[in-house]
């Protein structure tokens, strides 16, 4: 009998209810399942009615692994599952999901590890070594990255980086990072690095907010160690964080190696999706066709007129994403912002009376609240609008011509009834 460890991040599958669904559908097909967590949640569990079982014990009788959550939990439980040779699969609670092979309405899926048929990838791993004084100071294994970087002061650090080859570069900025192919659509993409298919075998490196205009990211091969020494690491605070764990803090002379790892993580794969496929449907919605192509699937029915209508009025803007591509976002500007909703309250609480003179408009406030509205006015970055003047009681708006004044007149007024 097969035996396999549900491992729901307890902050994700707060009632246990993708937990419980998928340990039926596995035991109805005759699997031994027992639940533990990937990190302590006091209490949690008990007051559900599941016994919570010690994942270092269960992993050592444990033919799968399914781990609830977003890459992050993949990640957190990827060291325990590698050392023990057990493939996990992915079931998405989070935002991406990119190691994930599952979403929650896809738990039939399950059905299919009857037979005990399905694919595993294995991603490379690296190992992470901080030598001080040429003694092993700190050990670690990564899924995704190594990072290296400033603390939370304003300042930059100065990195060293070399192979067993000689000298590679020097990054003068926020930090370096050293990622595995699967960690390219990480932290890694964010900074600017390439994107690389996971099942590769390759060392990459990205500067981080490099001070520099040359600076360049790295793809090496896999049969490379690479060195970073931070030179000024006694002046500034520099650590090193692996897979986004606990940081741990770098002295003046430490040297970070950083080298592919005999390790594997092995990942469950039921589908015969591509990587270019899971990629296209992870970065984001750019269309308004791949919007209604995914309430489709979620079983909402909807025409593309009313996906525009929402569009407009969530605010839903196209924002870069990298790499040249676009996905859907809520706007951030405060020009897209409608007026009434962010001014209402200033111009109702301290705007007295409004007036235009051909292209000028003249608004009276209470005293000592001028430059308050027009500092509202100024950030709306209304296009109409020239520039605004406050004194005290009284602000002079000038507009580009006198229709655009009256109808802001008006606005006013509606505003103030």
């Amino acid at each position: 009998m097969k035996r396999v460890i549900l491992c729901p991040n307890p902050y994700r599958d707060d009632e246990l209810t993708v937990a419980k669904r998928s340990r039926e559908i596995l035991e109805h097909i005759g699997f031994e399942t027992v639940v533990c967590l990937p990190f302590n949640r006091e209490g949690y569990g008990d007051q559900l009615g599941v016994p919570i079982r010690q994942l270092q014990q269960e992993i050592k009788r444990a033919d799968l692994l399914i781990a609830f959550g977003g890459d992050g939990t993949i990640l957190h439980l990827a060291r325990t599952v590698a050392l023990h040779n057990v493939p996990v699969l992915g079931i998405n609670l989070g935002s991406l999901g990119f190691m994930s092979e599952l979403e929650p309405n896809e738990l039939e899926r399950l059905n299919d590890l009857k037979n005990w048929n399905f694919s595993v990838e294995s991603r490379m791993m690296l190992d992470v070594t901080v030598l001080r004084e040429g003694k092993p100071a700190y050990n670690n294994i990564a899924l995704n990255d190594a990072v290296v970087s400033k603390g939370s002061v304003a300042r930059v650090v100065r990195l060293d980086v070399s192979t067993e080859e000689g000298r590679l570069t020097k990054i003068t900025g926020d930090g370096g990072i050293v990622s595995t192919p699967t960690g390219s659509t990480g932290y890694s993409m964010a900074a600017g690095g390439p994107i690389v298919e996971p099942t590769a075998r390759n060392l990459l490196l990205t500067p981080i907010c490099p001070h520099s205009t040359r600076a360049s990211s790295y793809v090496l091969s896999p049969d490379h160690t690479i060195t970073i020494e931070a030179a000024d690491a006694n002046r500034k605070f520099v650590y090193l964080s692996v897979d986004g764990g606990k940081a741990f803090s770098l002295k003046n002379g430490d040297k970070v190696r950083v080298r592919q790892s005999r390790f594997t993580t092995k990942l469950v794969r039921l589908s015969k999706k591509s990587f270019c496929e899971i990629l296209d449907s992870k970065m984001g919605m750019e269309t308004q066709e791949q919007l209604l192509r995914l309430l489709a699937e979620r079983g909402v029915k909807c025409t593309q007129a009313t996906v525009s209508r929402d569009i407009k009025q969530l605010h839903l803007v196209k924002e870069p994403t990298g790499h040249g591509r676009y996905r859907y976002a809520v706007s951030v500007q405060k020009t897209k912002l409608n007026f009434a909703e962010k001014l209402r309250t200033i111009f109702r609480e301290c705007v007295l009376s409004v007036a235009s003179a051909q292209n000028l408009v003249v608004l009276k406030t209470i005293e000592g609240m001028a430059q308050g509205a027009a500092f509202a006015l100024d950030n709306m970055a209304e296009t109409d609008i020239v520039g605004t003047l406050a004194g005290d009681d009284t602000i002079l708006l000038v507009f580009h011509d006198n229709a655009r004044a009256v109808d802001f007149c008006e606005q006013v007024k509606q505003m103030l009834r």
